[in-house]
């Protein structure tokens, strides 16, 4: 609960990146062959965005049927909408860390082919790995 409201402290003095659209982020099908820190790529589509390291997305995100060829990152970051992850490919390591979501995240038939780390990140809706494969180590430490 601190945490929300820190978050909206930061975001009412313009700190935290927001989104007021209802439009769903539309990040798919694409290939990035650099690493991709999620809260940065997303608060780059806004040039007055202060804080590079965390978003306060208020719109659905899909990442759907996209490879990261490097590095995968998402941490500080609260998602208000769906998360869609389906079909991603991570060849590099991918790390999910003190990110909460409130509702539904998909990684259904997601390849993780390097290290999959999660920690201290919080689901208040549905998450889903169906038909996932990890083929490299998984960390996954104080989730709820």
């Amino acid at each position: 609960m601190i945490r929300v409201k820190i978050l909206l402290l930061l975001f009412y003095l313009g700190i935290v990146w927001s989104v007021d659209a209802q439009d769903t982020l539309d990040l798919r099908y694409q290939r990035y062959n650099k690493s991709i820190n999620l809260a940065k790529a997303l608060s780059d589509l806004q040039a007055n965005t202060v804080n590079k390291e965390m978003a306060l997305v208020l719109q659905p995100v899909s990442l759907a049927n996209s490879v990261f060829e490097k590095n995968f990152s998402s941490a500080n970051s609260t998602f208000y909408q769906s998360v869609d992850f389906r079909n991603v490919r991570f060849l590099g390591k991918t790390e999910q860390s003190f990110n909460e979501f409130w509702q539904q995240v998909d990684f259904s038939n997601a390849a993780f082919d390097s290290t999959f780390a999660m920690s201290f990140t919080k689901f208040r809706g549905n998450v889903s790995f169906q038909e996932s494969s990890f083929n490299g180590s998984k960390n996954l430490f104080s989730n709820k």
